[in-house]
């Protein structure tokens, strides 16, 4: 793992067995998202209202904006390796 980088430990269980695995993180404003997720940065819709972030989940396998699906009044960009979702708020 690139020195820098954050990793979480995640529970993952199919056809009755569970393991853990190691995913990478990235940033996402005051927030990490791993791999599996995209960065969501929704701007405000008003002047003088505060950015947010979040991480939403992927579908499986999926890693960018390729295979991400569509959100209304956001645009999928894929940056540094992650999906990245810039929104604007109503």
């Amino acid at each position: 793992m690139p020195f820098g980088q954050e990793a979480s430990i995640v529970p993952r269980c199919d056809a009755g067995r569970c393991h853990t695995i190691v995913e990478s993180a990235h940033a996402c404003g005051d927030r990490r998202c791993t791999t599996t997720q995209a960065c969501v940065t929704t701007s405000p819709g008003v002047p003088g209202g505060a950015t947010t972030y979040g991480c939403q989940d992927l579908p499986p396998g999926c890693t960018s904006c390729a295979c991400a699906p569509a959100v209304q009044a956001c645009q999928c960009t894929d940056e540094g390796g992650h999906a990245q979702l810039r929104c604007s708020a109503p």
